[in-house]
């Protein structure tokens, strides 16, 4: 098997290990975010609103926004979707 083939087998080894570890105690700052301990790699931004369509499907731990809210790359910080900066 070549390289990536053995690193995306171990990638995926180890988030399904993530995805059953406990998850009590873990706090996000914001929020307007939650815990995930298998939510998505790639996540939409008001920066990049369609990154998300475009993603592997991996999972990886960490603070997600909660749904209706997005995250601005800016502040980083999950805000709704009407109130993301204009560009």
């Amino acid at each position: 098997m070549s390289v990536s083939v053995n690193m995306f087998f171990l990638l995926m080894i180890f988030n399904i290990a993530l995805a059953y570890s406990d998850s009590d105690g873990i706090r996000c700052e914001d929020s307007n975010t939650s815990y995930n301990s298998c939510g998505p790699f790639c996540v939409s931004t008001c920066q990049n609103p369609l990154i998300s369509n475009n993603c592997i499907a991996l999972c990886v731990p960490g603070c997600f926004c909660k749904q209706g809210f997005i995250r601005d790359e800016e502040s980083n910080t999950c805000v709704r979707i009407q109130d993301c900066p204009e560009y």
